[in-house]
């Protein structure tokens, strides 16, 4: 077994993963893959320090010519000065001989750095020889982990099946402190059993039945979906033994000295009247001055910022870093500012949302993103992600709501939940006039106006994009469809209004032609779906969809001096529990017209009502 720690802050990069070893799989469930973890057995023994020894051994089966180039070498990550491995027997059978590996000729190398950040992340890799289809390889292992984030606590993840068929695995941990488990197995695959003999506590993880083959992807993109079923282990009692030594070393950062930069951000923010207006001119300013990077090469740098001055001498710095600089000019502007750690995914994921917190064993393992999070008033609250680089105080990004949230303050003995939903308005109106051209080409004119986070999608894409890129990109999101040249016309940044959520945008753009014409002269007009509505037909099942964030959506369409004889042909309407689109199609001797209205009334389909013979109605 391969054992994980997932870290905190780096995009869920490994320290040491533990990717579990699963029981038998069927024949029909092996086949599918190119190998299996046939066996393991795993043991884990936590001192009062908060340290841990891990002593594993695993067999893999090689089920066909992949399956075989694959296990002729295996990997075992760890960090250094977090963690050792020591491989202590390594051997592959085939047709009944054993042929041994030298442990001299296992090697350590370095796994590569993603673009977002530097990491320290090595590898052992084990030679393996004489391994046919169907043969076993196996290995003994030992993993020390020796530097525990908070003294006298251990806290890490157990995976299983993220990335081959699991078929038998037992895993013991054993503690001289109680040990606390969180369990994420939405298809019941394992089994968890907590006992206490002579002061010693136990917990016992056994593969009730075979894992999955997984889907393909970043193992851990299935954590976050419940494609996977993961244990997280906690020795610590409550959340202040965690809160209160993270929230000690991020004040002592946010304490450091202010360097000018963010001492200017400061005096012009006071230039702006309202609260909103302040607080998303420095979510704007921040992005300008610092760029997205991390550096996790150590444990300090995985888990806490760098420091101001650090921050602009060298010009970037990750989440905890762009928050870090957030709040401590949030304070400096009367603002109650604190750090906050939170979990960013996809809002159709699940696995830690619809979890009662409570529930929850106390660990950082469940955090992958830091934000900034004010204190208005008793009810008055605003959750802000800086690195976004686009201010929306009024609201909060879809990748965060319904997050369980950990705020780094002195005191703090629970963790919170984000609200479910934007409590932002939100629609848009689009007016555009098509004219054809050619049979290929059509000249687009129109205009669209957004509140709420349809025009803050609009602000972070220009943002993200710079705005040549964006105006490329602008039609396609207007339209709908492909643009053979560009000539739309933007309005100054200005338009933006920083102290409300809108945008304003007027265009004027040769694009693909919607009108077509047949042999007998009848024209008739190609009309997308909304992609909201087509995702209702789309999506697998297995992990829900995001429709988006509630709204309306307003659109007419004006075809002038083109006549649809069947215009109510061209009629749609969809309703469902989830969201309301209604097209009509008017044609008359000066032209045609198309209105649709797309209201959104919920956001997620679960996978659960996908299921469901009666998911969606259609009148």
């Amino acid at each position: 077994m391969i054992f994980y720690l997932v870290l905190l802050f780096s995009l869920k990069a490994s320290l040491v993963r533990a990717e579990g070893a699963a029981a038998q799989a069927t024949v029909a469930q092996a086949q599918k893959a190119d190998y299996v973890l046939e066996s393991g057995e795993t043991s884990v023994v936590i001192s009062p320090q908060g340290t841990y020894e891990l002593t594993d051994k695993s067999s893999f089966k090689a089920l066909n010519e992949s399956g075989r180039t694959a296990i002729s070498l295996r990997e075992i990550p760890f960090t250094p000065g977090i963690s050792t491995v020591k491989v202590l027997e390594a051997y592959s059978t085939s047709a009944g001989i054993v042929t041994h590996t030298n442990l001299k000729e296992v090697v350590e190398r370095s796994y590569s750095d993603s673009i977002d950040g530097l990491r320290d992340l090595r590898k052992l890799i084990i030679p393996f020889s004489n391994v046919k289809v169907g043969s076993l390889v196996t290995y003994r292992s030992k993993i020390a982990m020796s530097k525990p984030l908070v003294p006298g606590i251990a806290f890490f993840s157990l995976i299983f099946g993220s990335r081959y068929p699991e078929l038998k695995q037992m895993i013991e941990i054993t503690s001289r402190k109680r040990i606390g488990f969180s369990v994420f197995d939405r298809k019941k695959l394992l089994s968890v059993k907590e006992s206490m003999e002579a002061g010693v506590y136990r917990v016992v993880i056994n593969t009730a039945q075979p894992t999955d083959v997984p889907k393909a992807g970043n193992g851990l993109n299935l954590v976050s979906t419940g494609g996977v079923p993961m244990v997280l282990i906690s020795t610590a009692s409550s959340w202040q033994e965690i809160v209160a030594p993270l929230s000690a070393r991020y004040e002592s950062i946010l304490k450091s000295k202010m360097p000018k930069e963010f001492l200017d951000i400061v005096r012009r923010a006071q230039e702006h009247k309202t609260g909103v207006e302040q607080i998303n001119y420095v979510t704007t300013e921040l992005s300008k001055i610092i760029a997205y990077s991390g550096n996790w090469v150590t444990q300090e740098k995985m888990y806490f910022p760098q420091g101001n001055e650090q921050v602009i001498k060298y010009g970037k710095g990750d989440c905890k870093d762009f928050s870090n600089a957030m709040t401590a000019i949030l304070r400096k502007l009367g603002y109650d500012a604190t750090v906050a750690l939170v979990t960013m995914a996809s809002p159709e994921n699940r696995t830690f949302r619809d979890v009662e917190l409570s529930d929850l064993a106390p660990s950082t393992d469940y955090f992958n993103h830091a934000i900034t999070y004010v204190k208005l008033s008793a009810t008055h609250e605003l959750w802000l992600d800086p690195t976004r680089g686009t201010g929306y105080a009024e609201g909060i990004w879809p990748e965060l709501l319904d997050s369980p949230a950990l705020i780094l303050k002195k005191g703090i003995s629970r963790l919170v939940k984000l609200p479910s939903v934007d409590p932002s308005p939100n629609a848009s109106k689009i007016n555009r006039s098509v004219s054809s051209l050619s049979a290929e080409k059509a000249q687009w004119k129109g205009s669209l106006e957004s509140t709420g986070q349809d025009a803050l999608q609009l602000k972070w894409q220009k943002t993200a994009l710079g705005p040549s890129k964006f105006e490329s990109a602008l039609p396609r999101l207007l339209l709908g469809t492909a643009v053979s040249s560009n000539s739309v016309f933007l309005p100054p940044d200005e338009a933006f209004n920083v102290s409300q959520a809108e945008a304003r945008f007027t265009f004027d753009v040769l694009g693909s032609n919607p009108i077509e014409e047949n042999v007998s002269k009848e024209l008739s007009l190609r009309i997308p779906v909304d992609v909201r509505v087509a995702l209702l037909f789309l999506t697998d099942g297995e992990s829900g969809a995001y429709l988006g964030q509630k709204t309306k959506v307003s659109t007419q369409t004006n075809y002038p001096q083109v006549m649809i004889d069947d215009a109510v042909m061209g009629d749609c309407y969809v309703l469902s529990p989830w969201l309301d689109f209604k097209r009509e199609v008017k044609s008359n001797f000066k032209g045609t017209i198309v209105t649709e209205v797309m209201s959104l009334k919920k956001s997620i389909v679960t996978p659960q009502e996908m299921q469901d013979k009666s998911f969606g109605y259609f009148a």
